[in-house]
């Protein structure tokens, strides 16, 4: 079950990877829109997620720049270094 999110898909994308990005996304938007949210959630579930917030940036560029080095890595062995 695991594996069907580690293989590429059809247009060439990582869908675990893609799938985790989504999270750390929404766990941005989260975070931009907390103090709409806050007063209805219990103080400790605002807490975990508001903070979360930070964790989602961080895996969203980690991600990304994984993501575009490979993009790089590949036109360079296609190409050359120009």
């Amino acid at each position: 079950m695991i594996t069907q999110y580690l293989q590429i898909n059809e247009n060439g994308r990582k869908v675990g990877l893609d799938i985790l990005r989504s999270i750390a996304i929404l766990l941005v938007l989260y975070y931009h829109t907390d103090y709409l949210i806050y007063p209805f959630l219990p103080e400790i579930i605002g807490n975990i997620l508001h903070w979360s917030g930070y964790l989602g940036v961080d895996i969203f560029f980690v991600l990304s720049g994984f993501l575009i080095g490979g993009l790089l890595v590949k036109e360079t062995e296609k190409n050359g270094i120009n």
